[in-house]
């Protein structure tokens, strides 16, 4: 509806219930012009949710092929130190009730998260759930370097998710660029990392964490790629729930 049409419809009720009734009419199609284009500017969608929906929480699905004795290690020891004197209650459980309550084992078996917390070689289950980082020389991955190189660096990453958080650390520290800084009244020394380490540290803790570790992204890796000019980390899985890119930052249920 437009400007032109909208006067029309205003003459014609000025002249229909008079001046009087003008801004209560008025308001009220103001409010319907306004759900008309709301309705219009919106896709067609329909909510296949399920009313009953429940909390998707695939790092607890239990591995089968593995059994406790894969979560007895030096790492699962310091943990439960950790436990006993953080949590008391906790810890006076018997040890696998309060294993399934921590999320470490369901149906007798050890789970994703117990694994790759805990686990010698969580790979030895699942090859794929590491980190490949790549540092290439230039601004895009084809780029190629002034001898013909076509990696600066490029590793592997595997582990614990504590272990592969630090290594990819690690990798990005060795490859960004330090500038050293001298003051000039003190004489002091001060390294300056390219990207601040604090914060590098949290964006591979985040996609260690939060990746999908669904059945479907099983054979998906976590990719850090360093570019001349960015670094780049990508992580398996979309957006949780009904969120799209369009309402990222909006209030709603999910």
């Amino acid at each position: 509806i437009g400007t032109q049409e909208i006067l029309l419809v205003l003459v014609l009720i000025l002249v229909i219930f008079g001046a009087k009734r003008l801004p209560e009419i008025g308001g009220g199609l103001g409010r319907a012009i306004r759900n008309f284009r709301q309705a219009s500017s919106e896709p067609d969608e329909i909510d296949i949710t399920p009313k009953d929906k429940k909390k998707i929480e695939d790092e607890l699905r239990p591995v089968e092929r593995a059994d406790k004795k894969e979560l007895q290690t030096d790492a699962f020891k310091k943990y439960t130190l950790a436990l006993q004197e953080k949590k008391p209650n906790v810890f006076a459980l018997p040890v696998q009730r309060w294993m399934t309550l921590q999320g470490f084992m369901s149906n007798g078996h050890p789970t994703i998260v117990g694994l790759f917390m805990f686990s010698a070689y969580p790979q030895g289950y699942f090859p794929q759930l590491g980190i490949t980082a790549v540092a290439v020389p230039g601004t895009k991955v084809s780029g190629i370097g002034e001898i013909g190189e076509r990696f600066l660096d490029n590793k592997r990453i595997e582990g614990t998710i504590p272990q592969m958080k630090d290594d990819a650390v690690a990798f990005v520290i060795r490859n960004m660029k330090v500038r050293t800084v001298i003051d000039e009244k003190t004489g002091e020394r001060t390294d300056k990392t390219e990207y601040p380490v604090i914060a590098i540290r949290e964006i591979i803790l985040n996609a260690l964490v939060h990746r999908d570790y669904s059945i479907h992204t099983d054979n998906c890796p976590i990719t850090i790629r360093m570019f001349t000019n960015r670094i780049e980390v990508e992580n398996p899985g979309g957006l949780y729930g009904r969120n799209r890119i369009d309402t990222l930052g909006d209030y709603g249920a999910d």
